[in-house]
């Protein structure tokens, strides 16, 4: 097996990260973009992997997929989610019973941020072929390849989304790792979100001096923005076009200083 921090660590950080840019066409983008759009309106773990799941196949070409939610600790399963018509429940309690840890690419959950990933950065062809893990799960469905995608989201949970992939749709590529971080800061501020409901609920904003510069509408939908609402559902919610309540929201997010809704509510739960 390959040095893991000198080789994962190395190119995650050096490779990816260089801010070399992959060319995609315009409507790669535009799907992006609605998709984005589509996961911040998912309002559990759950409803948060099918959709991902089902969408990113039109952009990551793969034969099977997970989207497992486990504790920060790695210790408990919260919540699974599979879209393919090969993984059914009784292949993935195989795996849980027999080969969950076995998985070469465990490893990758030790990893210190949110990162995508692919088998080559943790393990070499040659030795993979011979792993158990290979020979005895993955193999009999015709997987040949594994990449995908690790969210952490600190003293919460950590998600990884695994894509099985087969000699046709071949290793995960560089511009696929490209757009799978494109989603990392979106899906850390969904899953924040959607991880703290109760603790929203009862934030107080008295005596925060920002929160009383805003207008009267903007505090109307304040704690709307707080408990994940799209524009478009805040827009049906206050009977205002999706434009106004998209400006609204900017309105809020620029007198907070602030980047995006995840940034406020880190920012109000953070208080």
């Amino acid at each position: 097996m390959q040095n893991y921090t000198n080789n994962f660590v190395l190119r995650a950080n050096e490779q990816r990260k260089s801010g070399k840019m992959e060319t995609l066409k315009e409507k790669e983008w535009l799907f992006i973009n609605d998709l984005i759009k589509k996961l911040y309106e998912q309002k559990n773990m759950q409803d948060l992997g099918d959709t991902f799941l089902l969408s990113i196949r039109k952009l990551i070409k793969y034969k099977a997929a997970v989207f497992t939610v486990v504790s920060s600790d790695f210790t408990v399963v919260m919540d699974k989610s599979t879209f393919s018509s090969e993984i059914d429940a009784d292949y993935m309690k195989i795996y849980n019973e027999q080969f969950a840890y076995q998985d070469f690419t465990n490893p990758i959950l030790s990893f210190p941020m949110s990162t995508s990933f692919r088998d080559s950065d943790v393990i070499e062809d040659d030795y993979m072929l011979k792993h158990a893990f290979y020979r005895e799960w993955l193999k009999p469905k015709g997987y040949r390849h594994l990449g995908g995608l690790l969210v952490k989201v600190p003293n919460q949970v950590d998600v990884i989304v695994s894509f099985c992939r087969d000699e046709t749709n071949g290793p995960v590529q560089d511009r696929e790792c490209f757009i799978l971080e494109l989603f990392i800061g979106h899906l850390e501020n969904i899953i924040y979100s959607i991880m703290q409901p109760k603790a929203i609920d009862f934030l107080d904003c008295k005596g925060l001096d920002i929160y009383d510069n805003l207008s009267i509408r903007e505090k109307e939908i304040f704690p709307y923005i707080l408990k994940g609402y799209s524009n478009q559902e805040l827009a049906d919610e206050f009977c205002i076009s999706t434009s106004t309540a998209k400006k609204h929201v900017y309105s809020i997010l620029r007198k907070f200083n602030l980047n995006s809704r995840g940034d406020l509510i880190k920012y109000m739960i953070a208080r």
